[in-house]
């Protein structure tokens, strides 16, 4: 204990001796340590934290590889992507969306959102259920379909407080909601849409088969 103290007694000294070289040491240490732990939450928040899905290290992204150019697109089009669910059996589910940011009126206040549109399979590719209500249904992923909705776990506590949602009217179809966990990909909400066959744009993901692994998955 008494060497502690002496310790304690020559840095208070050498702190008056000398401040500023003191301040600039006690600054740099300061700034390291920010600086480190800055990284490492980024770090241990797109690397080292598992995905918040199901069985994470199944789920994959899908792109273009364009062999002349070497070439690497992130999104692909409608029949890219039915050739390649169709051509290839090792994967559990397949699923493309494709989303942005969004204009959107809740309780009569404007606000912005996330709103992604969805094949049927992408509940299934994340494994993830409803917290409250129900996920899309056949019907409502059919040209001419009933419009409806899932919103996300952090838009129903931001825009509603937990409270129930109420019902909604888009032109004159009924919105259907429901919650999906935190889990889901899009930060606010995802709804069905006719996807267009002629545009790209469209982020693909695909869940692999119980007893495969990526390496073993066709081109």
């Amino acid at each position: 204990m008494e060497t502690i103290l002496q310790d304690v007694r020559y840095a208070v000294r050498s702190f008056f001796r000398q401040p500023s070289f003191a301040l600039t040491a006690i600054l740099t240490l300061a700034l390291g340590i920010g600086a480190t732990t800055a990284i490492f939450s980024v770090v241990s928040a797109v690397v080292l934290k598992p995905l918040p899905f199901h069985q994470a290290d199944r789920v994959v992204a899908v792109t273009n590889f364009w062999t002349r150019s070497g070439l690497r697109g992130g999104t692909v089009s409608a029949p890219d992507f039915h050739d390649w669910k169709a051509q290839s059996g090792s994967f559990k589910s397949f699923a493309y969306y494709q989303g942005g940011e969004n204009s959107i009126t809740v309780n009569g206040s404007a606000d912005y959102a996330w709103v992604h549109i969805v094949t049927p399979e992408f509940f299934d590719v994340l494994g993830t259920g409803a917290a409250q209500g129900r996920l899309l249904s056949k019907e409502e992923f059919t040209a001419g379909g009933p419009f409806a909705i899932v919103i996300s776990d952090a838009f129903w506590r931001r825009q509603f407080s937990g409270r129930t949602v109420p019902s909604a009217r888009r032109s004159s179809s009924t919105t259907a909601f429901s919650r999906s966990p935190g889990c889901c990909l899009p930060r606010s909400g995802i709804r069905r849409a006719p996807i267009s066959t002629t545009r790209r744009g469209y982020e693909l993901k695909r869940r692999h088969a119980p007893g495969t692994t990526i390496g073993l998955s066709p081109a």
